[in-house]
């Protein structure tokens, strides 16, 4: 919403101008699809330019014809950025997770979408947020260009060694070809409240608003007034800020977040070792990095879920969308609106349709406009890879220096990768087996309307549930008519139980388990009820009766 003139604050002692995160958190894709050094971007980009004419808006048809003759990409990958564009654009964002011919992008706004992919090859120290913005001020100058009206193009490139060029010395911007970075560029006054553009605080247009600006006066401000606070006297439009919480170099500890902690904003899980998370609410975009052997159940993420470079986790989400990047022995039990995409270089990793539930589950996903009889998705999974790795495994993540300039130099000379579908007989990305799908019930009290899966389970899943079933059923009752007494049951008890923890350990669910237990000790007042005590601490352990018996 927009405040009315009554309801704006006359004055703002103080605003603080950053970057929207989510641009580089879910926007940056795989930088095997499109490899450009910054010299072939512009090239390619003032290609773009010229052959679109003088028209400010890039139609989705367009962009599929221009991405195919100009940046050499499929459609698949063309949609991929049209899409992923839209997503993190807050203000041309669709539910449909369909892209329509109709739709369209501000060309300069696209143009600078796409400069960005660049920062997957930016390495350097200090936190995402410190890369970011030296990313953005290093190359402030070649984005300010990328803005302007197509008529109003001075760009100029080249596919050799020389620089590229401005063909004017003297390039200046109008107010409404700044504002194009509001895209990228936020102004906040409070953790609650944003300005609807950060252009209102710029002294450039107040008594000439059509005046043009030099390019490097705009970088001078632009890189002074970053992350510092501006005061302003003037009567400003402002909008609620989406949230963001952070759960950063958690260790071997169970977490639960409701809806009061993520309040429908965007939560990002980086670094955490050993973790059980459960995310009970809906979020809007959400980003798990540099994880290593966690279970996450992440609720509904109503824009996209993002996942790179984690390895040994178990990830259950409903979500319109999932990118997952260089991720390794990991499985996904998932609701997906659309095809979910596979980037990078990923090994061993099983993919299977939702397998649990917590109680407030439907009510999250009415407020996403989710609906669990739509399709899903998760067995038209799209995979982009590499070139060069699709006939082999992981890459080693550590190599030398020379490596990977080496590499860099290679990719950055002509966009390679190989698309492909998921199959059940995938060297790298395949179904879950049957036998190793389980439903998990939800281990926790919790108010809420619903009690089971809601989502339809496809065979073979589903039989494969009913045969674990009817396998308990048949051992209960041999063990029943096997006429053995009160010792030879403790006997064969205690065999089972052993078996079973043997199992957990195998498998890696024994570390979830013990994760639960504290957090329970911890926090007696989530204790489950005595008539679910049983139920839900196989929950707890990530399986059913089913799983100890045939396990046993």
């Amino acid at each position: 919403f927009r405040c009315s003139s009554s309801d704006a604050m006359a004055e703002v002692h103080a605003c603080t101008l950053g970057l929207r995160s989510e641009v580089f958190r879910a926007g940056v894709l795989s930088p095997d699809l499109l490899n450009l050094n910054k010299q072939k971007f512009f090239y390619l980009s003032s290609k773009l330019v010229r052959s679109h004419g003088k028209l400010s808006y890039l139609k989705y048809a367009s962009w599929l014809k221009y991405a195919k003759k100009i940046f050499g990409l499929n459609e698949h990958a063309a949609r991929l950025y049209f899409q992923t564009f839209l997503m993190v654009h807050r203000t041309t964002f669709r539910n449909s997770s369909a892209v329509k011919p109709m739709l369209s992008v501000e060309l300069g706004e696209f143009l600078v979408f796409l400069y960005l992919q660049q920062y997957r090859w930016m390495k350097g120290k200090g936190s995402p947020q410190r890369q970011e913005l030296k990313f953005f001020i290093e190359n402030l100058e070649s984005i300010l260009m990328l803005v302007q009206d197509p008529s109003n193009h001075k760009l100029s490139g080249t596919t050799g060694e020389k620089k590229m060029q401005i063909e004017d010395a003297t390039l200046t911007l109008r107010r409404h070809e700044f504002t194009r970075l509001t895209f990228l560029v936020t102004a906040h006054q409070d953790q609650k409240m944003e300005l609807d553009t950060f252009v209102s605080l710029t002294p450039f247009w107040n008594s000439k608003p059509n005046a043009a600006v030099p390019v490097d006066t705009l970088c001078k401000w632009l890189s002074d007034a970053i992350l510092t606070k501006i005061s302003v006297s003037k009567k400003l439009n402002l909008i609620p800020v989406s949230p963001v919480k952070v759960i950063y170099n958690r260790k071997a500890e169970c977490l639960v977040l409701g809806k009061k902690v993520i309040r429908g904003g965007d939560v990002v899980i980086e670094s955490c070792d050993k973790v059980s998370l459960y995310l009970l609410g809906d979020t809007r975009f959400l980003l798990i990095e540099n994880c290593v052997g966690c279970t996450l159940q992440l609720g509904v993420c109503n824009k996209l879920l993002t996942i790179k470079n984690c390895r040994d986790v178990t990830i259950q989400a409903v979500s319109r969308r999932i990118h997952i990047s260089d991720v390794k022995n990991s499985s996904f039990y998932v609701f997906c609106e659309s095809r979910p995409i596979f980037m990078g270089v990923n090994d061993e990793i099983r993919i299977a349709p939702y397998n649990t539930y917590y109680p407030q589950l439907q009510e999250d996903m009415k407020r996403c406009s989710l609906d669990p009889m739509v399709p899903n998705m998760w067995n038209a999974a799209l995979v982009f890879e590499p070139a060069e790795s699709s006939n082999r495994g992981v890459v080693e993540s550590k190599k030398s220096e020379v490596e990977t300039s080496h590499k860099k130099r290679r990719l950055e000379e002509a966009t390679s990768y190989v698309i492909r579908e998921v199959g059940a007989k995938s060297p790298v990305i395949s179904y879950l087996r049957p036998d190793e799908y389980f439903h998990t019930p939800f281990p926790f009290d919790m108010k809420g309307e619903t009690a089971t899966n809601p989502f339809p389970i496809d065979d073979p899943y589903s039989g494969a549930n009913l045969q674990q079933r009817r396998r308990v059923l048949q051992l209960q009752e041999t063990i029943d008519k096997s006429g053995m007494d009160e010792s030879q049951r403790k006997r064969l008890h205690s065999f089972m139980h052993a078996k079973f923890e043997e199992w957990l350990l195998q498998s890696g669910k024994l570390q979830h388990l013990s994760n639960i237990r504290h957090f329970m000790a911890c926090n007696q007042h989530l204790e489950p009820s005595s008539g679910r005590k049983k139920q839900q601490a196989n929950a707890a352990s990530g399986s059913t009766s089913s799983q100890e018996s045939s396990k046993g």
